[in-house]
């Protein structure tokens, strides 16, 4: 849908800035959950994936992050995450697609600066965040107790990464770069389940 902000400099935006710091921690967490936690079904994903899709909604909205994910899935691409698609979640080794999915977005982003080179400026930090995402992702999946899993081949095919959609730090011998503070980092992920 769009947001219009007011003009920069302007009363309007000084004063919707204001509004936004005045919010307290408790609306703040009420918003993220309605609008992008329960909009991707969060509670019924397993660890990690959660994570994945949820960071995705928060940059490039719910239901694309959710569209990406029934596309793995080989499951109709309606933005709303459907029962089925919940369920075909569990017959996939949760880490295998938790780097599908986060080799996806990094399509998604490298698609936006080839359609729009004046984007290029953002690229190196959006891959970055998917890099540090997915290596969170994985470590949150790694913690959780595995449930059981029918073991099938992902559905889709993955494509061979070109040099353009290497993640930086995703293969560094450190463990890729620390995870950057985030709207995460001011709640326990507890407050979630």
């Amino acid at each position: 849908k769009g947001v219009k902000l007011p003009a920069r400099g302007s009363a309007a935006y000084a004063a919707l800035r204001q509004e936004l710091k005045d919010l307290a921690p408790e609306r703040i967490e009420e918003i993220y959950r309605a609008d992008y936690w329960d909009a991707v079904r969060g509670d019924e994903l397993p660890a990690g994936l959660d994570y994945c899709v949820v960071d995705f909604g928060l940059n490039s909205g719910p239901s694309r992050a959710v569209k990406y994910l029934q596309r793995l899935l080989d499951q109709p691409q309606t933005g709303t995450l459907q029962d089925a698609a919940i369920e075909e979640i569990g017959r996939h080794p949760l880490d295998e697609l938790i780097s599908t999915y986060c080799d996806a977005r990094a399509r998604f982003l490298n698609e936006i600066v080839e359609n729009n080179p004046s984007q290029a400026k953002f690229k190196k930090g959006w891959l970055t965040r998917v890099g540090d995402v997915r290596k969170t992702a994985t470590k949150m999946a790694a913690k959780a107790p595995a449930p059981e899993r029918v073991r099938v081949a992902m559905p889709k095919a993955v494509e061979e990464a070109d040099d353009h959609l290497a993640i930086p730090g995703a293969d560094a011998a450190n463990d890729g770069p620390s995870v950057k503070a985030s709207f995460w980092s001011r709640f326990d992920f507890d407050i979630f389940h």
